[in-house]
């Protein structure tokens, strides 16, 4: 299943010092390399804002659970996280949904 995740650094990683904050973030690059490698990070972008935003395809919320606790940054980051689905098949799956509730629901007065 394929999610968006939107991340935005908390108050508290800006106060850690350089080499902490330069060894969580080794780690945490080397981390999610791994799971780019194996297909479960899509795509991901940075901005100097300090947000980030991802997109990933995990097979369930435990292997969820387990990749994200091998990334430490994401211990001082708050989320947004939205699950996705193939656009133009849910957009049909929507028209469908329609048709259905128009033959409930009477026309508009007249």
């Amino acid at each position: 299943m394929k999610f968006l995740v939107i991340s935005k650094m908390k108050d508290t990683f800006v106060t850690l010092p350089p080499s902490v904050t330069r060894q969580i973030l080794e780690v945490s690059v080397a981390a999610m390399e791994q799971q780019k490698k194996a297909g479960e990070i899509l795509d991901f972008y940075y901005s100097p804002a300090g947000c980030s935003v991802a997109i990933l395809e995990q097979k369930n919320a435990e292997e969820w659970v387990k990749n994200q606790a091998s990334i430490p940054i994401l211990s001082y980051a708050n989320f947004e996280v939205y699950p996705l689905s193939e656009g133009f098949p849910a957009m049909k799956t929507l028209i469908e949904s329609l048709k259905m509730a128009e033959k409930m629901m009477p026309g508009p007065p007249r």
